[in-house]
């Protein structure tokens, strides 16, 4: 088997699109799955997963094309996005066989024609058919196909068909969808995705009015409720919330589908304690006061020890002073007195050094006692 895929970016898929444009298939034929869509935003891709194989399933990039095709790829096609928003889901059948039905592929709106082609693998003339609807016949036709006029949603069901001597199509469903008054009716819904947590405004708008009128609403074709004005508020979306929504106005007409696509709110990662490149070194309220006393003390220290340093010059200029004064006075000359002088600086030096050391090694003892 080989898959071909090429790369395409969508956002607002509503139906993955066939090429060709059938639900079913012979073996051994090609066929390609698209995703279908507005803007070229999101990348979507094609999902499927297999009716015949259980928990058999397959991703690819959009457009995805298979061949050569078999049983074992019958099974249930979708687009979805990064964000999980998914489309519709089409059936697609494959078959071994000699006959297939072909239908269209999406809902068709009431009123319009439908045609029903029953295909022989064999030959592509005409034969002899009978289609069936819900397994019941609904008669026999002389041709290979029939045609339904201004279809409606009665005729919405199973549908097969068999030729005599060929054998019997699988069976492929035919959705219908109401026929809204000449577009008149719009449902205004946001076209991005909403993230969990906002609030949503769905506005059911008619063509003929701008007043205030009884409006119905649906989700997957389910009624959601009636409300007496045109709008309705979904509070704190979720996921659950995620779907197709349409809207009917009495008297005016039902709008198209639109999908509303809800994203997960996205929140920072959590901080990793054993990341070594975020870690911010601190100190701790225990470790700042010591820290704080440690460098007042040493700038004590330094500060104590100028003033020493201060004390001692001062000591010796004044005992300078105080011998040359007294030399003039006695019998010593200032020269003389010099002697004295560097003895007693001496002394002087010594004893300032005693006082320095007293003085640090009581410094120590208080930076000692303070940071223990």
């Amino acid at each position: 088997m080989v898959i071909q895929a090429g790369c395409s970016n969508f956002t607002g898929a509503i139906f993955p699109h066939i090429v060709p444009n059938r639900l079913q298939f012979f073996e051994y034929e090609s066929v390609s799955v698209h995703c279908e869509v507005d803007n070229n935003i999101t990348e979507w891709r094609v999902k499927w997963k297999s009716h015949k194989i259980k928990n058999a399933s397959h991703t690819s990039t959009s457009p995805c094309k298979i061949y050569p095709i078999f049983e074992s790829h019958s099974g249930e096609y979708w687009c979805e996005n990064e964000d999980g928003i998914k489309s519709e889901a089409l059936n697609i059948t494959i078959t071994a066989g000699f006959v297939i039905l072909e239908t269209p592929t999406h809902p068709v709106m009431e009123g319009n024609e439908v045609i029903l082609n029953c295909k022989n693998k064999k030959t592509q003339s005409e034969h002899i058919t009978d289609f069936y609807k819900d397994g019941v016949s609904l008669g026999t036709w002389n041709q290979s196909s029939m045609t339904i006029k201004n279809v409606s949603k009665s005729d919405e069901g199973l549908y097969k068909c068999s030729i005599d001597g060929a054998g019997e199509s699988p069976e492929s469903w035919l959705a219908v969808i109401k026929q809204s008054k000449a577009g008149f009716v719009i449902l205004e819904i946001p076209t991005h995705p909403v993230k969990e947590g906002n609030e949503v405004n769905l506005n059911c708008k008619n063509k003929e009015t701008q007043s205030e009128h009884i409006t119905e609403f649906y989700k997957d074709g389910v009624s959601i409720g009636t409300w007496n004005q045109s709008s309705m508020t979904i509070k704190n979306v979720s996921k659950s919330d995620e779907g197709l929504y349409k809207c009917s106005i009495d008297g005016a007409g039902e709008s198209h589908e639109s999908w509303l696509a809800v994203i997960k709110q996205h929140h920072p990662a959590p901080y990793n304690k054993t990341d070594l490149s975020h870690e911010v070194p601190k100190i701790s309220h225990d470790e700042f006061p010591k820290t704080l006393i440690l460098l007042w003390t040493v700038i004590c220290v330094l500060l104590v020890d100028l003033l020493l340093l201060l004390v001692g010059l001062l000591l010796q200029n004044k005992y300078k002073v105080s011998a040359c004064f007294s030399s003039a006075q006695g019998s010593h000359s200032c020269e003389d007195n010099t002697v004295l002088q560097e003895e007693y600086t001496q002394v002087s030096y010594t004893s300032v050094q005693k006082e320095l050391k007293v003085s640090r090694e009581h410094i120590e003892t208080v930076i000692y006692s303070s940071v223990n």
